[in-house]
């Protein structure tokens, strides 16, 4: 356990890597979480924690949070 607080894993990886430049560039890190919050501000999770974040990656099955958290800690 004390291994995976210094490792992303692969589900934070498709979404940082479905970012646009716009977000990633940001030169502080309140810069980083404003533009963030702006790409963020109509994505369905901010309303249901269950949703899926949209990474464009649709061929991906849409599983409910205790079936990703079932699976990573398994």
């Amino acid at each position: 356990m004390e291994n995976r607080k210094f490792l992303f894993s692969n589900r934070v990886v498709d979404t940082w890597n479905s970012l646009p430049n716009s977000v990633i560039t940001a030169t502080s890190i309140k810069s980083f979480e404003e533009r963030l919050d702006k790409y963020w501000k109509n994505q369905e999770i901010v309303y249901n924690f269950e949703a899926k974040i949209s990474t464009g990656r649709d061929k991906e099955k849409k599983k409910s949070l205790s079936q990703r958290l079932r699976a990573f800690f398994i």
